[in-house]
């Protein structure tokens, strides 16, 4: 029996209409507590809500049925596809950060946990020629972990700064960005070494990076803006910032939805007293009018020719 339905609320500023529709939307067998996550593998939209000390998964197929596979033993943390199985990276009841790697079907092939102190910042899992998860320990260091059936490697550690710091794995390559007094940095990490990059502007609130056909788009919040940048990765400082509309999610998270294409989340909390919050996103192109939403949204993603939002009673769908 699913939960009654709590909708979002989506509208758009004028003057032109955004570049995403919605046009459908399903109502979740379970509400989220936290966090949720979206993977699509296959035709198949992979889903995963942290509840309790477990995190429930859910796999919705293109005619929208949900099955619900069996519970995975850690509160999750992180979530990527990788060779047509899910990594996933949190904590277990014993509080140790761990990886799963779970097939399509739900059974989890390994486990194998982080050795060390408990980090700061959690693991952060993708593929590149196998598993890999970022995470820090210190703040002013990332540490780039290899994964296996047969442990963690540590590969390299990587000095950043931050915060604000995010991490994005795609197409073999580690990127890593962060703003401080001086701007924008940025660092890609790959198996021939690393390099880096400086824009220099106000101080950004909020930092974003992610990777899109052709190459790596980098955004910050700058007061009430949001600026980005999309090039060619040896073109990333000598690129002209857009401006992107954010309207009222300015301010607050800043997440890139991977994909071929640049999709920019932006989300914000409007905490009045005596009020209870109200959360506002944004999800915007560039060159395109953003689709607000009202309520709260714990993940976004791609899935077939579409876009998927994962609320906290149900998911919504968007046409492009």
């Amino acid at each position: 029996m699913t939960t009654p339905l709590l909708s979002l609320i989506f509208r758009s500023p004028p003057p032109s209409s955004p570049s995403l529709t919605p046009v459908g939307a399903l109502g979740l067998p379970i509400q989220v507590d936290s966090a949720a996550w979206a993977i699509p593998i296959d035709h198949d939209l992979h889903v995963l809500i942290n509840h309790g000390g477990t995190t429930v998964h859910l796999r919705v197929s293109p005619s929208h049925q949900v099955e619900e596979l069996p519970p995975l033993p850690l509160v999750a943390a992180g979530a990527a596809s990788c060779n047509q199985a899910l990594l996933i990276t949190g904590a277990d009841a014993d509080g140790r950060a761990l990886m799963l790697s779970v097939t399509a079907d739900g059974t989890v092939m390994w486990r194998v946990y982080f050795d060390g102190p408990t980090p700061t910042r959690w693991p952060t899992p993708g593929c590149m020629a196998q598993p890999v998860a970022v995470l820090q320990t210190m703040p002013e260091i990332l540490e780039v972990i290899l994964a296996s059936p047969q442990g963690m490697v540590k590969q390299r550690a990587v000095a950043v700064g931050g915060p604000p710091l995010d991490v994005a794995i795609a197409d073999e390559t580690i990127w890593a960005a962060w703003g401080d007094g001086t701007g924008v940095h940025a660092v890609r990490i790959s198996a021939t070494g690393e390099r880096r990059f400086h824009r220099t502007t106000l101080a950004p609130a909020n930092v974003a990076i992610g990777s899109y056909a052709g190459g790596v788009c980098l955004a910050w919040n700058q007061g009430s803006s949001v600026f980005l940048v999309q090039a060619p990765p040896d073109s990333l400082t000598s690129q002209t910032p857009q401006r992107i509309e954010m309207a009222d999610a300015s301010g607050g998270i800043l997440a890139f939805v991977s994909g071929t294409n640049p999709l920019l989340w932006a989300q914000h909390v409007v905490a009045i007293e005596d009020e209870p919050p109200r959360w506002i996103s944004a999800i915007a192109q560039p060159g395109h009018n953003p689709l607000l939403i009202e309520g709260s949204v714990f993940a976004v993603a791609r899935w077939g020719d579409g876009v998927v939002i994962v609320g906290a009673t149900e998911l919504r769908f968007l046409k492009q």
